[in-house]
């Protein structure tokens, strides 16, 4: 939304009577403001492990993953390609 917000419409200029040389703008179908609109109005979000599972330690490992916090994120980061690498694990 930033880019749509940062943007303004694009109008070009068309001569509506060029016997008497009336001008006239109009907005351009190619507005770069209203495509950012389009992509925005066609986002969608889903739902991820949605329900939790009915196991409280499950549950809670979902909890964990979809709301880690930075530390243990970057020390996760880290740490899976060691041991994906040690271990031989695809």
């Amino acid at each position: 939304m930033n880019q749509y917000r940062g943007t303004s419409c694009n109008y070009h200029e068309i001569t509506v009577d060029a016997r008497f040389g009336t001008r006239a703008n109009r907005h351009s179908p190619k507005c770069q403001r209203c495509k950012y609109e389009a992509q925005a109005d066609r986002l969608q979000v889903e739902f991820h492990e949605w329900p939790l599972p009915n196991d409280v330690t499950e549950a809670k490992t979902v909890t964990f993953e979809l709301s880690v916090p930075n530390p243990e994120s970057a020390l996760e980061s880290t740490l899976a390609p060691t041991t994906i690498l040690l271990l031989g694990v695809t």
